[in-house]
């Protein structure tokens, strides 16, 4: 049923956990015992959903592609628009060193606009939504991801290292404050 909502790219309900749950929970309204709830039939009947022919129309959908002689997995989902309008996209999972090189001729031509994945490991994943951006984000030597993380993570030390002098300074007032209390303004000795 999901899968059907994400090929038809928002054409068919969507079958929340939500709604799924409801559905279940009215099923066993009568349940009293584990007993009962054993005995209980719980179904989905999917043809009250999204009828057979529908279902069966949206699973015909190509689920791969052959880029450069590489099979291509192709990953149906939904998107919404500015005024929250779903619309159906098509997301393309292709290797790196294919998607470096590759031109929009060699692209499939599908029913609905095309999203890109490239993985690249420990790094992350280069999204986009053109070709175009995505060998342009394949080209910086950080992702937009990375740079964030490196980012955040030049902006933790900052503070831990304000930090630290901010306690240093702390300390080193503090002992001035008590030298100065003291007669004489030396440690350990007092006037008599």
């Amino acid at each position: 049923m999901r899968e059907t909502y994400r090929r038809s790219g928002g054409a068919t309900p969507r079958l929340s956990f939500a709604d799924l749950a409801a559905r279940y929970e009215q099923q066993l309204a009568d349940v009293r015992s584990f007993s009962d709830f054993r005995r209980a039939r719980v179904s989905i009947d999917a043809d009250a959903i999204v009828p057979a022919s529908v279902r069966e129309r949206y699973a015909a959908l190509p689920s791969m592609v052959s880029l450069r002689d590489r099979d291509v997995e192709i990953h149906y989902d939904v998107e919404e628009t500015a005024d929250g309008t779903p619309f159906g996209v098509a997301r393309l999972r292709i290797p790196e060193k294919v998607a470096r090189n590759l031109v929009e001729s060699e692209l499939p031509s599908l029913d609905r606009p095309l999203r890109f994945i490239v993985t690249r490991g420990a790094r992350g994943a280069a999204r986009a939504s053109t070709l175009e951006e995505l060998q342009e984000e394949l080209e910086r030597p950080f992702t937009a991801q990375e740079l964030a993380e490196i980012e955040r993570a030049d902006d933790e030390r900052r503070r831990e290292r304000h930090e630290r002098r901010r306690g240093k300074h702390a300390k080193h007032a503090g002992s001035k404050f008590e030298q100065h209390r003291r007669p004489g303004g030396k440690r350990g000795r007092r006037r008599r």
